[in-house]
Parts: C-alpha cells; structure tokens; sequence
C-alpha cells in the first residue's frame, strides 16, 4: 500500500499532466522549465487539521502549481496566454478534488505573478498556493 498522501499526488499529477498544449509537465522539478507552456507541481508539505474526530487523523496538504508562459508578441498577449494556463490548471485541480473521494476539501490560496528569463527566453509565470484537506485513520497514513 501507499500512503494516502501519495495517492492524492498521483491524482493531481495524472489531472495536471492531461491538460492540452503543454510543453513540459513535471513535479518537483530540479531546474527552470524548458518547453513552454509549462506546469509544475510542487510538494510543500503537511500539517495537522484541527478539525477532527476519534480515530482518525486530519490533514492540511500544502501544494503549489507553477505555470510559465512565452509569447512572441509579448507583454499583454503573454499575459493572456498566463491567464489562460492559470484557469486550465485550476479547473482540472478541482475537478480532480471534486471526484475523489480522499479529498474533503480544496481551497485556492495566493496567486503570484512574476517575468523572469528562463531557458534563455522571456517568460511570464505565476505560482499558485492550495491547502487540500485529507483523512487517514489515526497512526495509519495508508488507510482512510
């Protein structure tokens, strides 16, 4: 068996990697992305949820999405293009979250938005912060 947690990664993944027209794909990369449009998905770990009941351990799944664009004609078509990749990846995370049936609940956090020279082009990207809200039987990360 697996951890649940890892589970709910591979839900995530599986989501993320169907959405049409990417470029690059990955999950805790270890560099800039190459290929553009590109989607990242990063792990930032894990803390207890409050709300909880006998026997069973509640927890808080902190994980981002990073998202890189690159536009011949710049600027506002870039932005664009950003936005665009941004409403793909939203969308297939919550309609993952939505199915699942380990999942209770999902919430959008902070949205960053930044320019930067990447794999030697222009690009525009964003980082987008979750909170994913999971069960396990208490002392047991296998089982619900």
């Amino acid at each position: 068996m697996t951890a649940i947690r890892d589970d709910v990664f591979d839900g995530l993944d599986a989501a993320l990697a169907a959405i049409a027209g990417l470029g690059e794909y990955d999950v805790m990369p270890a560099g800039d992305p190459v290929k553009f449009p590109a989607l990242h998905l990063i792990d930032n770990g894990q803390g207890p949820e409050p709300n909880t009941e006998a026997h069973v351990n509640r927890y808080a799944l902190a994980f981002s999405i990073e998202g890189y664009v690159v536009s011949d004609a710049g600027g506002r078509a870039a932005h664009k293009d950003m936005n665009a990749l941004y409403a793909k990846a939203v969308a297939a995370i919550m309609a993952f979250a939505d199915t699942s049936p380990m999942i209770e609940d999902v919430e959008e956090g902070t949205l960053r938005v930044v320019t930067a020279k990447l794999a030697e082009v222009r690009t525009i990207g964003f980082s987008l912060d979750f909170t994913l809200i999971y069960a396990t039987r208490r002392g047991d990360p296998e089982n619900l």
